[in-house]
């Protein structure tokens, strides 16, 4: 109670501090302009406390016993799976709420002033609320689905990205490809599509669609809680009192994971050439999970060719296309280079194979074969499918040489970040999953973000054009500064690409040499602030200052 207390005085500081700003700025402009400004400041900052520190309390709201196995202590002691799903849950939702509510004075004070409706006022309160159950649910499910506090948080955001952003996307495509048909009533079941009539002005004239959405996202709340209670439950049963499996699910987690024959079968081929192969791709979950992903992919675009045939293929919708197959499958890669090593480092089991005759040199060229063996079949489909994509884009429309040129270079971005997942990325994340024992913190690193400057090119190209026009014609248009500044674009991606895939073979040389000392430091707890500030360069345990190793 204590920190509760010293973390909402903290937050009831600073916004005082927020308030008698504004108030200073109201004696000379007045006071209902100045209301209606710190009431969304504000709600933008009770949002924000709503979904990132939700998720950040809440990650390891049930990781931590299933990675330590202490669910059958808790079971000991006398609790029923009800009982501990409601004990945590409450004990985890008070700190947020008891932060939360530290804003709660100064929203008042923005509808005493008058600035602020009591429309608005009790809209903006609703709309917390909601996104803060919203988010917890969320939360709480990846928690039990999951047995690690970052990837709990990953698929957290995954899973809320994808319930807030997919009806507005389904909404845009809509509105280009029927011409003009407006399809309002799919934004409903975004839980942030109250949020979005509040801070556009639009509450007013649109009350009955923001308390109907209200109710949709209190409807996902119970599913959700509803959902993560029953996995918790078949959890319990099968870590706890180790009941068995019905067998349909036996034949999936087989079909999932691998099965005995399998198994069998890779430790017939490697066995004598190098054991760790077979322990490294003794589990196929993550190419599953890749495969997947890639027919839910392309089953989607498929649906979008079906419904509308004339449209569907542009040079927009390729670009797109490509690059989230290949952003999806580099994460799942990424993932999967570090799960094995991160998994043996945090249970100890690194340092028993040490001391058997397998050396390091044995452990690391055995997980990059296994990801060499693993993954090789899905990344030739994925480059058969892109350049399907690459010939659809040019049979889409009439070209000119510019437009040409910039089309290609584009396309060569897109296949040197496909490049870059497989050159640079298993090494680094091998790193990273045996510093920190934590593998989906190998996925968050900095150099993520350059995957996405194709993207970038093509939105600061098409931000000043209707989405009708950019999905319909879009980029390129074919003139001489769209093609110089792409060709300069190309010209610094390719430089960065190339001094980054450079850094891949000294990663690897440093992961062979340091390899036994980082094994005999102790794991890293999860709380560890040096997490804050690590970004997987050098080793974690001379971590000290941000940005900054001794």
């Amino acid at each position: 109670m204590r920190d509760l207390r010293k973390e909402r005085l903290k937050l009831s500081f600073w916004a005082l501090v927020l308030f008698l700003l504004f108030s200073l700025i109201a004696t000379l402009t007045g006071w209902n302009e100045i209301s209606l400004w710190l009431f969304k400041i504000l709600l933008s900052i009770g949002c924000f406390l709503a979904v990132v520190k939700t998720f950040q309390m809440t990650a390891d709201l049930f990781t931590e016993d299933r990675r330590n196995g202490t669910l059958g202590f808790l079971f000991l002691a006398g609790l029923r799976p009800m009982e501990l799903f409601v004990g945590k849950l409450g004990g985890k939702a008070l700190i947020v709420v008891y932060e939360i509510l530290a804003l709660a004075p100064f929203f008042a004070v923005s509808f005493v002033t008058g600035g602020v409706s009591e429309m608005l006022f009790t809209g903006g309160i609703a709309f917390l609320i909601t996104l803060f159950l919203f988010t917890l649910s969320i939360s709480t499910l990846s928690s039990v689905l999951t047995d690690d506090a970052a990837a709990a948080q990953a698929l957290a955001y995954g899973l809320g990205g994808l319930f807030c952003l997919l009806p507005f996307g389904m909404h845009q495509i809509f509105e280009v490809m029927s011409e003009g048909t407006r399809m309002d009533a799919v934004l409903l079941f975004s839980p942030v599509y109250g949020g979005w009539l509040i801070f556009n002005d639009r509450l007013s004239t649109s009350a009955l669609d923001f308390w109907a959405n209200c109710l949709i996202s209190l409807l996902y709340v119970f599913l959700i809680f509803l959902a993560a209670g029953r996995a918790l439950a078949l959890v319990w049963k099968r870590e706890v009192f180790a009941e068995d499996l019905p067998a349909w699910q036996n034949k999936f987690n087989q079909w999932l994971h691998g099965s005995i024959a399998w198994r069998g079968r890779i430790w017939k081929e490697w066995s004598e050439k190098n054991p760790y192969v077979w322990l490294a791709a003794s589990d196929r979950q993550p190419v599953r999970l890749c495969w997947i992903v890639t027919v839910v992919v392309l089953s989607l675009w498929m649906g979008g060719l079906f419904f509308w045939p004339k449209g569907w293929i542009t040079t927009m919708n390729c670009y797109v296309t490509a690059m989230l197959l290949n952003c999806m499958a580099g994460l799942i890669f990424t993932y999967s280079a570090a799960k094995r090593l991160a998994i043996d480092r945090r249970s100890g089991a690194l340092e028993l194979l040490l001391t058997s005759p397998v050396s390091v040199d044995q452990i690391v060229e055995g997980q990059r074969q296994a990801l060499k063996d693993q993954f090789k079949p899905v990344f030739v489909a994925l480059g058969c499918v892109n350049g399907l994509l690459l010939v659809a884009g040019l049979l889409s429309r009439e070209w000119n040489w510019k437009m040409l040129v910039s089309y290609l270079l584009v396309w060569g971005m897109v296949i040197m970040t496909a490049c870059f997942y497989l050159w640079t990325r298993p090494s680094r994340a091998m790193w990273v999953g045996l510093n920190s024992a934590r593998p989906s913190y190998a996925v968050l690193g900095p150099l993520m973000q350059i995957s996405w400057l194709p993207l970038y090119v093509l939105w600061s190209f098409s931000r000043y054009t209707s989405l009708s026009a950019i999905w319909q014609i879009g980029f390129p248009y074919g003139t001489t500064a769209e093609l110089v500044i792409v060709s300069f674009v190309f010209l610094v991606y390719y430089i960065i690409i190339a001094i980054t895939a450079d850094g891949g073979d000294t990663t690897l040389d440093t992961l062979k040499n340091e390899f036994r000392s980082v094994v005999e430091e102790p794991v890293p707890e999860p709380s560890d602030k040096r997490f804050k500030w690590w970004i997987g360069e050098g080793r974690f345990s001379r971590a000290s200052d941000p940005g900054r190793f001794k």
